[in-house]
């Protein structure tokens, strides 16, 4: 009884822990109009079709005892003696530090990234050329100031609705709308 995005997710990841109750089939990408169809009508009944099914499936059984496997060294990581876990931290160190200058490197390729570990840093107003605002959409300094919806478009946040004129071919339309400054390149 949810919306169509969240049902599907909540359903993806519900399968996704049970691969065993729902199956695999592939098909040839230029067969795939054709056999679809067919498809679909032995799957309604699985047991019955399954000698056809079967050259379709995916053996995904693989897969299920690699994910067990892993789960039972999870398992028997977590039991380790008091002893151990130290020894396993030391293990663990150079493993960290890669991962710090793989991070590292991110944060150097995305300035957006860099720019939050800098701390959070709200829009410069000095920056925003008002005069070309006021002319071309009709929105004024001081009444996004009085409204108090300057303050959150400074903060990367969005304004309540705003009358705006917009001119369009020497012709202005006047109009509502919710506005929201953004850094540009």
């Amino acid at each position: 009884h949810g919306d169509v995005l969240d049902n599907f997710f909540k359903n993806f990841f519900r399968q996704c822990k049970e691969p065993s109750r729902f199956g695999f089939y592939r098909v040839a990408a230029d067969q795939a109009d054709k056999l679809l169809e067919v498809i679909k009508e032995f799957l309604k009944d699985p047991d019955t079709n399954k000698e056809l099914l079967a050259p379709h499936k995916v053996d995904t059984s693989g897969y299920e005892k690699k994910v067990q496997e892993e789960q039972a060294a999870q398992t028997a990581d977590q039991e380790q003696k008091p002893e151990e876990q130290p020894e396993q931290k030391q293990d663990d160190e150079p493993k960290k530090q890669e991962e710090m200058e793989q991070k590292n490197e991110q944060n150097q390729e995305s300035p957006q990234q860099a720019q939050s570990n800098r701390g959070y840093q709200p829009i410069d107003e000095s920056k925003i050329n008002w005069q070309e605002l006021e002319e071309k959409w009709g929105v004024k300094r001081d009444d996004l100031e009085k409204s108090g919806d300057l303050d959150r478009m400074l903060n990367y946040g969005k304004s309540d609705l705003v009358r705006v004129s917009p001119n369009f071919g020497g012709e202005a339309f006047e109009l509502d709308a919710r506005l929201s400054f953004k850094k540009d390149g």
